[in-house]
């Protein structure tokens, strides 16, 4: 007997919400105009799919946006459109996330919402650390706190008087507020290091030393004596 070759049959493809298998074909139900909202439901000409509804207006990409009539708008803010088409907010309220509120609300990290305003209690001096907190004279809001001096925020930067510097660079102020450098060293990671010397000096690790007598660093740096032998231009008893 003939054997036949098996028959093969195309598998359907898959489709996962709000796709779905339109005519052998993944569609997108929310944005596909030929197959809007359910397949074969054909918007008309001018007029895109957005959500699975045909509309005037192509859908909108903007978060927080949606169709109300013809126009994309936010609805986290639009006092007339708030948190869905046509709800309008009361006299007075504004449209805050989408829900209509008496007083919006701060979502910028350290600020809080004080009258109409939202002000930052980490830094203000009228509403340090809270609402209305107002700090005496000459005294500054320094996160939140109301402080004579204000304090430095900057990794490597340390308060020297009033002004915040970096202790690691600063030459007048070289690991501690005060430590000045000398004119022929620089501040490197808060120590005063040497950038020339004078022959028969030398720059070894930052510092200036002697090449002739230094018996660590003689004639060069890093050359050390054995023990018990001095350095006179080299290393001798």
């Amino acid at each position: 007997l003939a054997r036949h070759a098996p028959r093969v049959f195309a598998k359907p493809p898959l489709a996962f919400f709000p796709n779905k298998v339109c005519n052998g074909q993944c569609v997108d139900l929310f944005g596909d105009p030929n197959n809007c909202g359910n397949c074969g439901n054909t918007c008309a000409a001018g007029v895109g799919c957005s959500f699975g509804v045909c509309s005037k207006t192509y859908p909108c990409n903007a978060k927080g946006q949606q169709i109300c009539g013809d126009t994309c708008i936010n609805v986290y803010s639009d006092t007339n459109n708030c948190g869905s088409c046509g709800n309008k907010c009361a006299a007075g309220f504004v449209c805050s996330l989408g829900v209509c509120s008496k007083t919006k609300t701060c979502d910028v990290v350290g600020q809080q919402l004080c009258g109409d305003t939202c002000v930052n209690v980490y830094s203000d001096t009228n509403n340090c650390g809270s609402c209305g907190n107002k700090c005496a004279a000459g005294f500054v809001c320094s996160l939140g706190v109301c402080s004579k001096t204000k304090t430095c925020d900057v990794v490597g930067q340390q308060l020297c008087g009033d002004k915040c510097v970096n202790v690691d660079l600063d030459t007048n102020n070289c690991g501690s507020c005060g430590n000045k450098c000398s004119a022929d060293q620089t501040c490197t990671k808060g120590v005063c290091q040497a950038t020339t010397c004078a022959f028969p000096n030398k720059v070894c690790n930052g510092q200036c030393v002697d090449l002739f007598g230094d018996p660590n660093n003689c004639g060069n740096c890093g050359n050390t004596c054995a023990a018990g032998v001095g350095c006179s231009l080299v290393c001798a008893r």
